[in-house]
C-alpha cells in the first residue's frame, strides 16, 4: 500500500485529469456509433457517508471495462445517468421520480449503500418496472413479497450473523445476549440471528431492545452477568453503549462483544457521549465485528479479464489521498454490480436474437413485463468471478459471498483475523492466533455454573445405618429370647404374644430410619427413589402403630382388669389385643391406600440459595430432589390425628393404672415414660427441622435420632425388666390398691388372667396369705396366736 500511495503521489497530476474525465463522461456520453442504453444511479455523493468519494468512480471504471469489451454488449453502450441521494430518502426519492419522468428510458436502477433509502426506492422502482440492484444492509431486501425484483449484492447483517454463530461454536460459547436498536435494518438482522443461534442450540439469555437511550438495557446485561454480547444499532448509540459498558466495567478478560461491520474508523473518538475518548477506548477494546469481504485477494483473473491486483492498481489511480481507508474496501461490491447488470442485459440481448425476436434492449419501456421477466430471469443465474470473489444469488436474491471476521486491535485499528465462505459454512483463519483475548483464555460465556445435587452425606447415612443395624440387632434379640422363653411365668404374665408384636414394629421402625435416608446421593433412577420414598411413609406409620399399639393394649388390659369392681369375671385373651392391634394396622393401610392411589408422589426440585465466588467466576446452583403429593398435608393429617388420640388414650390409661405396681403385669409406667419421650423429643426436633429444613443432613440426623431413641427406649422399657425378672427367679410382688382390698384386687387379677398358668396364682395366693399372716400376728396378743384369721377369700 505503502509503493502504491507513492506511485500516486509521482503521478498525481495525470490521475486528476483522468478522474475528472471520468466524471463527466458519466452526464456527457461521448458520441459513438453503438446505441446507448441506461441505467439509473443514485449515490451518496454528500454527507457523512462512507461511500460517497469511494462508489462513483469504481460504477464508472466498470462501465469503462464493459464498454472496451466488444464481447459484452455487441452493439451498446453502456452509460449511468446518476443523482446525489444525501442518504435521505425524500432527497433519493424526488431524484427518482425525476429521473422516472425524463426522455431517458432506464433499464435497471443501480442504488450504493443507505438502506434508509434503498427500500422506499426499490418499492418505487416496481411501479415502473424496473429491476433494482442496491449495494445496502437492510436484511427486508430478502424478503420477495416486497422486492420481487430487487437485488442485493452485498452482505447484508442477517447473513453476517453467520460467522459471529461460527465463532460461538468455534470457543464453545453457549450463552448469548443480544442488543440492538429498534430499527428495521437491525431488528430483522438480529431476528435472523436468534434463529441461527437456536439451530445451533445456542441460549439466548437476554434479546433487549431499544429505541433512543441504551443505557437499561446495558444494565439489564449486566444484572443477567451476560458475557458474549452481540450488538447492532449505528454508531452514535453504539458509543453510548459502551460509555454505560464502561461505567459497568463490562470489558476486559470476562466479555466479548460483537458488532457490525460497517462503522467508520475510529467511530468512537466522537466526543458525544459523558465518557472520555480514553474511557471508551478501553471499553471497546478487541472488540469483533463481521461484514460482507469486498475484495478477494487470491489475485485471480476476473470477468475484467485482469486479475484483481491490477483493478486495484487501476481503480487507485481514480481517487487519491482518500482520507478514510475503510471505504476504500468496499468498492468493489459495487464495480461487481455494473458488471452483473452489463451481463444480465448481455444475456438479455443474446436470447432476444437467438430466438428471433424483434424486441431489442433499445425497445425496453416501463410497461414490457416481458422484457422486465427476461432480465429477472437473467440476473437470477448470475454467476462470474468479480472483485469480491464468485458473484451469484440465493433464493432471496441476496449476495452469496464471502465475509471478513475482524477484531479492533491495540493500535485502535480493526485486523482482520478469518475469512468465512457463506457458500462453504467454514471459516479460514488468517491470523494463527485467532482471536486476542486480554486474559490468559477465551472468556467463558458465564461464570462457570456448578450444578449440585444436595444429598444427604454418606458417612451421616452410614453411620445411621450402622446405629439402626445395631437397634435391629437387638430387637431381633429380644424377640428371640421373647419367644425362647415364652413358657416362663415371667414372660406369660407379660403377654409374650404382644411383645414380640412390638419386637416387630421396632425393627419396621429402624428399617423406615434406613430407608429415610435414600435418596439421590446413592445411584438410583427417580423411579427408585420414589418407591423408597412412599416405602419410608408406609413403614414408619406401620412401625409405629405396632410398637405403641402394642403397648397400647398391653395397658388397657391391665386397666380394664383392676378397674373391674364388679363380681362379673372379665376375661382378657392375647386374641382380643391382637384384634386391636390388627384393628390400628388396617386403618394405617386403608389410608395410606387412598393416599397412593388417588394421590400419587410427585418429585419436586428444591431450590437452595445461589452461591457465587467472584475469585473464581464461579456460580454453584444447588438443588435437591424431594418426593411429596400435592395434597400430602392433609393425608399426613390424619395419619399424625390418628397416631395422636393413640398417644393421648394411652395416655389416659397410663396415668390411670399408674398406682398398679405389679411389674410383670403392669407396663403403664412404660407406655408413660415412652410416651414423655415422644412428645419431648418431638416438641423439641420437629420444629428444629422444620427450621433447618434446607441443611439435609442437619434434618435427617434429627429424625433419624427421634426414630431411633424413641423406639429404642420403648424397647429396653418394655423387655428389660422382664428379663431382670427372668434373671432373679422368682417374682416380686407388691400391690397396693389404695382405697380397694387386698383380697378383692387379687380376686380381680385372678379372674383377669384365667389363661395364666395356675401354678403362678396359687403361688400369688399363697405369699399374699403369708404376707397377711405375718401382720395380724404382731398385732394380737400371744394368746390369739392359735385361732385362724378370719378368711377373706
Amino acid at each position: 500500500m505503502v509503493n502504491i500511495t507513492m506511485a500516486i503521489e509521482k503521478k498525481s497530476f495525470i490521475f486528476l485529469l483522468a478522474y475528472v474525465w471520468l466524471q463527466s463522461a458519466a452526464c456527457q456520453p461521448v458520441q459513438d456509433t453503438r446505441t446507448p442504453i441506461y441505467i439509473a444511479g443514485l449515490f451518496p455523493l454528500t454527507g457523512n457517508s462512507l461511500i460517497k468519494d469511494a462508489h462513483p468512480p469504481a460504477a464508472q471504471l466498470a462501465l469503462n471495462h464493459i464498454n472496451a469489451r466488444e464481447d459484452i454488449l455487441p452493439g451498446y453502450k453502456l452509460f449511468m445517468i446518476y443523482n446525489d441521494s444525501k442518504c435521505d430518502p425524500g432527497v433519493a426519492m424526488r431524484a427518482f421520480v425525476d429521473q422516472m419522468v425524463s426522455p431517458t428510458v432506464k433499464q435497471v436502477i443501480f442504488i450504493s449503500g443507505c438502506s434508509i433509502l434503498a427500500e422506499p426506492v426499490s418499492q418505487m422502482s416496481l411501479h415502473w418496472n424496473l429491476l433494482s440492484v442496491v449495494v445496502a444492509q437492510s436484511p427486508a431486501f430478502s424478503n420477495k413479497k416486497s422486492y420481487p425484483y430487487t437485488f442485493r449484492n452485498d452482505i447484508h447483517d442477517g447473513a453476517a450473523a453467520e460467522p459471529k454463530v461460527q465463532l460461538m461454536r468455534e470457543y464453545g460459547w453457549k450463552k448469548v445476549a443480544i442488543l440492538y436498536e429498534l430499527r428495521p435494518i437491525f431488528s430483522l438482522a438480529m431476528k435472523n440471528m436468534e434463529a441461527l443461534l437456536l439451530e445451533d442450540g445456542i441460549e439466548i439469555i437476554a434479546s433487549e431492545t431499544f429505541q433512543d437511550a441504551p443505557e437499561r438495557q446495558v444494565q439489564r446485561l449486566k444484572d443477567i452477568d451476560a458475557r458474549i454480547i452481540v450488538a447492532s444499532c449505528y454508531q452514535e448509540y453504539a458509543r453510548r453503549i459502551f460509555c454505560e459498558a464502561y461505567k459497568l466495567k463490562m470489558y476486559g478478560s470476562r466479555y466479548v462483544w460483537m458488532l457490525i461491520g460497517w462503522y467508520n474508523e475510529k467511530w468512537w473518538e466522537v466526543e458525544d457521549t459523558n465518557c472520555t475518548i480514553d474511557e471508551l477506548s478501553n471499553a471497546v477494546a478487541l472488540y469483533v465485528s463481521t461484514q460482507g469481504y469486498a475484495f478477494d485477494r487470491s489475485n485471480g483473473i476476473t470477468i475484467n479479464q485482469k486479475n484483481t491486483l491490477q483493478t486495484e492498481w487501476e481503480y487507485l489511480n481514480y481517487i487519491r489521498n482518500m482520507g478514510n481507508l475503510r471505504a476504500l474496501e468496499d468498492w468493489p461490491f459495487t464495480y461487481d454490480s455494473i458488471w452483473a447488470i452489463a451481463l444480465a442485459l448481455h444475456n438479455s440481448s443474446e436470447y432476444f436474437i437467438s430466438n428471433n425476436m424483434s424486441k431489442r434492449l433499445e425497445h425496453f419501456t416501463y410497461e414490457d413485463d416481458e422484457m422486465r421477466s427476461v432480465y429477472l430471469g437473467f440476473m437470477q443465474k448470475t454467476n462470474f468471478r468479480g472483485l469480491s470473489g464468485e458473484v451469484l444469488f440465493d433464493q432471496y436474491q441476496d449476495r452469496i459471498g464471502l465475509m471478513k471476521i475482524e477484531q479492533l486491535a491495540y493500535d485502535g485499528y480493526e485486523k482482520m483475523i478469518a475469512v468465512y465462505d457463506q457458500k462453504s459454512k467454514e471459516i479460514h483463519w488468517v491470523e494463527k492466533d485467532k482471536l486476542v483475548f486480554t486474559g490468559l483464555s477465551a472468556p467463558l460465556d458465564g461464570a462457570e455454573v456448578i450444578f449440585e445435587n444436595v444429598v444427604i452425606s454418606k458417612a451421616l447415612f452410614y453411620s445411621v445405618v450402622a446405629v439402626t443395624c445395631a437397634g435391629i440387632i437387638v430387637a431381633v434379640a429380644f424377640l428371640v429370647v421373647s419367644i425362647y422363653f415364652r413358657n416362663s411365668r415371667v414372660m406369660k404374665l407379660s403377654s409374650p404374644n404382644i411383645n414380640n408384636v412390638i419386637s416387630v414394629g421396632a425393627v419396621i421402625c429402624y428399617v423406615a430410619v434406613i430407608i429415610l435416608g435414600v435418596d439421590m446421593g446413592i445411584d438410583i433412577s427417580t423411579t427408585t427413589f420414589g418407591r423408597f420414598c412412599l416405602a419410608s411413609a408406609w413403614l414408619l406409620s406401620l412401625g409405629f402403630s405396632l410398637v405403641f399399639g402394642g403397648l397400647f393394649a398391653k395397658s388397657w388390659r391391665v386397666y380394664k382388669v383392676f378397674a373391674n369392681r364388679s363380681k362379673k369375671k372379665i376375661v382378657i385373651k392375647d386374641k382380643h389385643l391382637l384384634a386391636l392391634i390388627a384393628g390400628l394396622i388396617v386403618i394405617d393401610i386403608i389410608t395410606l391406600s387412598v393416599w397412593t392411589i388417588l394421590d400419587p408422589m410427585e418429585f419436586p426440585e428444591v431450590n437452595y440459595p445461589v452461591q457465587k465466588f467472584a475469585d473464581i467466576d464461579t456460580v454453584i446452583y444447588r438443588k435437591r430432589i424431594t418426593c411429596r403429593s400435592p395434597n400430602q398435608f392433609y393425608y399426613q393429617a390424619a395419619i399424625y390425628i390418628c397416631k395422636g388420640m393413640l398417644l393421648l388414650y394411652g395416655t389416659i390409661i397410663a396415668y390411670e393404672s399408674r398406682k398398679i405396681t405389679v411389674p410383670v403385669l403392669n407396663d403403664s409406667k412404660n407406655v408413660g415414660l415412652s410416651i414423655y419421650n415422644i412428645v419431648v423429643f418431638s416438641a423439641i426436633g420437629i420444629p428444629v427441622t422444620i427450621v433447618i429444613q434446607n441443611d439435609v443432613n442437619a434434618a435427617f440426623a434429627i429424625e433419624s435420632a427421634l426414630i431411633i431413641v424413641n423406639t429404642t427406649a420403648t424397647m429396653l422399657l418394655v423387655f428389660v425388666p422382664k428379663f431382670v425378672l427372668l434373671k432373679q427367679g422368682e417374682v416380686q410382688i407388691s400391690v397396693a390398691l389404695q382405697g380397694q382390698s387386698g383380697m378383692s384386687g387379687l380376686g380381680s387379677t385372678a379372674t383377669a388372667t384365667q389363661n395364666v398358668d395356675r401354678n403362678v396364682i396359687q403361688i400369688l395366693r399363697k405369699e399374699l396369705k403369708e404376707a397377711k399372716d405375718r401382720e395380724e400376728n404382731l398385732q394380737k396378743e400371744n394368746d390369739q396366736l392359735k385361732k385362724k384369721p378370719e378368711e377373706k377369700f
